[in-house]
Order: C-alpha cells, then sequence, then structure tokens
C-alpha cells in the first residue's frame, strides 16, 4: 500500500513543499547577485555583453537552477495530490477560507533572509545554517501547509469539516485543514488524499 495513503507520518510530502516554499527567495536572491551597473547620464555607454554576463552569471544560474527544481517538485507534489486515494467520497459540511495564514510566513521568514548582505562568505553560511533550521521545523509541524508559494499556482487553503458519505445517517464528521487548486464551498464532494493526519490535499468531485 501506498505510504501516503495509509496513514504513514512520511515527510516526503512536506520535504516537496518547503523546497517550494523557497522558490521565491532564491529566485530574489539570484537577482541581487547580478551587478548591473546603471547610469542615466548623457554620456553613459553599455558596458558590453561579456562583462554584462560576468557580472551576472552566478544570478543567473542560481535562477535558473531554482526554476528547474522548483518546476520538477511542482510536479511531484501534484502527483502525490492526484494520486488514487482508498478514502471514501467525503462531502464539505463547513468551510473557512485561511488563506490569510500565508501571509505571516513571508514577513517572518523572507524579510529577515532578504535583508542579509551576501558579499560576504559569512552571510552565506549564516543562510545556509537558518534555512536548514527552517527546513527542519517546517518538516516536522503541521505547519508545513502554510506555504505562500503555493498561491502562485492557484492553490488555496482551507479548513473544513468532512462527512463521510458512505456512513448514511451515522456518519462521522472531522475537521482538517485541506489544500486545493478548486474553489470550494459547502455541499459539495470532493475526495481526500492525506498528507497527514491533519493535512489532507482534496479534489471536488464534479
Amino acid at each position: 500500500m501506498n505510504k501516503y495513503k495509509n496513514g504513514s507520518h512520511s515527510k516526503f510530502p512536506q520535504v516537496l513543499l518547503f523546497i517550494l516554499s523557497m522558490a521565491p527567495f532564491f529566485i530574489i536572491l539570484g537577482l541581487m547577485s547580478m551587478n548591473i551597473p546603471i547610469s542615466l547620464d548623457h554620456d553613459a555607454v553599455f558596458i558590453g555583453w561579456q562583462q554584462l554576463w560576468k557580472n551576472t552569471w552566478l544570478g543567473c544560474s542560481i535562477i535558473i537552477i531554482s526554476i528547474v527544481i522548483e518546476s520538477v517538485i511542482l510536479v511531484l507534489f501534484q502527483k502525490v495530490c492526484k494520486q488514487e486515494s482508498p478514502e471514501e467520497t467525503e462531502m464539505i459540511e463547513d468551510i473557512d477560507d485561511i488563506n490569510f495564514e500565508l501571509v505571516p510566513f513571508v514577513t517572518s521568514i523572507f524579510m529577515p533572509l532578504i535583508s542579509f548582505q551576501y558579499d560576504q562568505l559569512s552571510h552565506w553560511l549564516v543562510t545556509f545554517l537558518i534555512v536548514a533550521l527552517i527546513g527542519f521545523i517546517f518538516c516536522n509541524s503541521d505547519g508545513f501547509y502554510t506555504n505562500p508559494t503555493l498561491a502562485l499556482f492557484h492553490y488555496r487553503l482551507y479548513q473544513v469539516t468532512l462527512g463521510n458519505q458512505r456512513r448514511g445517517d451515522h456518519k462521522s464528521s472531522r475537521r482538517i485543514i485541506v489544500l486545493s487548486q478548486d474553489y470550494l464551498e459547502p455541499g459539495e464532494k470532493v475526495r481526500c488524499v492525506k498528507l497527514t493526519d491533519k493535512v489532507s490535499c482534496v479534489t471536488k468531485l464534479s
């Protein structure tokens, strides 16, 4: 049985989401690494393509590598969310949009890292240690779903109450956090793929 279906506590979805969450930071870091002199003086001249490449190759490399890695990570995460699920069809009984929880991640993580001056080796080492620490915390808590990068790919964050549809009048309800690319409303039937005991990825059934 697939380890994402049977309730085991695999860290794979958390690791994927953490790497994905750092995409904007590394792209911004790549832009910060570029040295492009800009002058509005009337006698300013172009520095030449060779010198421009020398000033920007590191930043361009960081951005290109980040985009490739993040594209692969996004595909893997979407495959996790679209896998076959043994869980029964469930109906949304109550729903709250909690996308606002994505904002603290940006202000508390990205802003301090971006404020560093990356012209010193010590700042790179500190950044690596901070990212590693954040990753460890991120992957070992249920707060991993607070990933602002998912909003760029039309994922929304909800807190929902789900009721199992195959249990008739004796159905049980549960309150969980869900990620979905669909716009969800009460009364809609959904299929859940469990990421952790408290977080699932949800697809609306037509």
